[in-house]
C-alpha cells in the first residue's frame, strides 16, 4: 500500500477593498495572506508611479503629488510589514503551544 504525500490544497478567501474584517474572525492564513496582499499593493502602485514619472515630460510632474504618492506607498508597505510580523509572532506562538 502506497501513501499519497501530498499536501492538501489550501483554500484562501480572498477580501475585497471594502471587506470589514474582525481580526479575531481571521486564521493565521488569512492574516498573512492580507499582509501579502498589502505588500503585493504596495509594490504594483510603486510601479504605476515609477511608470508615470519616467513617461512624464520635463515639467509636467508635480514634485508635491509624487512626493504624497510615494509616501502612500511608504505607508502601504509599513502596514503590510507590521500585518508579517504580527503575523509571525502568531505562527511562532502556535509552534511553541504544539511543541509543548
Amino acid at each position: 500500500m502506497t501513501h499519497n504525500h501530498e499536501p492538501a490544497p489550501v483554500r484562501v478567501k480572498m477580501y475585497l477593498p471594502g471587506d470589514v474584517v474582525d481580526p479575531e474572525d481571521l486564521t493565521t492564513t488569512d492574516q498573512f495572506n492580507l499582509a501579502l496582499e498589502w505588500l503585493q499593493h504596495s509594490c504594483s502602485t510603486a510601479q504605476v508611479i515609477a511608470d508615470h514619472l519616467h513617461g512624464a515630460e520635463e515639467g509636467e510632474v508635480d514634485t508635491q503629488d509624487a512626493a504624497m504618492a510615494v509616501e502612500a506607498v511608504v505607508m502601504m508597505i509599513q502596514e503590510g510589514s507590521a500585518r508579517m510580523s504580527s503575523v509571525y509572532q502568531q505562527l511562532r506562538w502556535e509552534q511553541m503551544a504544539r511543541s509543548g
